[in-house]
């Protein structure tokens, strides 16, 4: 993937697109994407697929603020969409977050379609591109956006060294820091509460207006997040998704609607189903859909 732009790299096939400034690429042929895809499985990234190229990776709280009056305040705007959820929410269910938990909340309000300022991803490429592929009335370009997560914490943090192990909640190991010019072993998950962190470091974004997306992998997974391998970012800046585009470590593969048959007949042999990834009767719904729109040796097997 050294390839300049307009260049063909021929050990993924695939055309570095000139892009106004993001890592675009095309791939020659649907065995070329899917052979390129099995390599980025292993990579330390996480993958959104958007069912339109066009698209850029705002949050829904943006696009509703889009609609929102001229002149509307936005933090008045999102205060009175979260106060709503909230105060309706006590009436349909019985395990909520706790009231000072925001993060617990915003995780629950994305999960009702409730617009936030929370971004969904994969771990996974291939069920990034099952969602990227899923809508059949789409003749346009889609697109697979990846983004590595290599350094995130230490961007959100101003890179300061000292503080990054008390935040980083993939940091299972002692880390030497420096406090007080004394050197001392710091056990990260000693005493650790995720909840804690995660909100304090959202609010310290926000209050920042920090530039760079944060990651938020859930604490507690439901069983379609755990089947979705989901993870989220939160955008603190609300710039029109700005901050992935201009990221080093960011890239989009546009992905021709003309490929979906193939692309949903490979994803199927890998288990990439609705079924699997929405388990329940949601799963069976959304199975019998697909099935409708793919042809008919695919039909009777598309994961109920």
């Amino acid at each position: 993937m050294e390839a300049r732009p307009g260049e063909v790299d021929p050990f993924t096939q695939a055309t570095m697109l000139e892009g106004d400034d993001r890592f675009q690429i095309r791939y020659d042929t649907p065995q070329h994407l899917l052979r390129a895809t099995l390599r980025l499985q292993v990579a330390s990234a996480i993958y959104r697929g958007q069912s339109s190229a066009a698209w850029e990776l705002t949050t829904s709280l943006e696009r509703a603020l889009g609609h929102a009056p001229e002149g509307r305040d936005p933090k008045k705007v999102e205060r009175g969409i979260q106060r709503r959820f909230i105060e309706r929410a006590y009436d349909f269910l019985q395990q909520l977050p706790e009231p000072d938990d925001e993060l617990g909340w915003l995780m629950l309000m994305q999960h009702y379609g409730a617009p936030t300022r929370l971004l969904d991803w994969s771990k996974s490429p291939f069920i990034a591109l099952y969602f990227a592929y899923e809508d059949p009335n789409v003749s346009h370009d889609r697109a697979l956006w990846g983004l590595r997560t290599t350094g995130m914490f230490a961007d959100n943090l101003g890179r300061d060294e000292n503080a990054w192990p008390r935040r980083d909640p993939f940091n299972l190991y002692p880390a030497s820091i420096l406090e007080g010019g004394q050197e001392r072993v710091y056990y990260p998950m000693a005493n650790y509460s995720w909840t804690r962190d995660e909100n304090n470091a959202l609010r310290e974004m926000r209050r920042s207006h920090s530039y760079n997306p944060h990651l938020v992998v859930p604490s507690e997974l439901s069983p379609r997040l755990a089947a979705q391998q989901a993870v989220f970012t939160y955008d603190a800046a609300l710039n029109g998704g700005l901050p992935y585009r201009l990221r080093p470590d960011s890239f989009k593969v546009i992905l021709p609607s003309a490929w979906r048959t193939r692309v949903m007949s490979s994803l199927r042999t890998m288990g990439v189903t609705p079924a699997a990834l929405f388990p329940g009767l949601d799963g069976v719904g959304r199975a019998a859909a697909l099935s409708a729109s793919l042809p008919d040796e695919l039909e009777d097997d598309m994961g109920y």
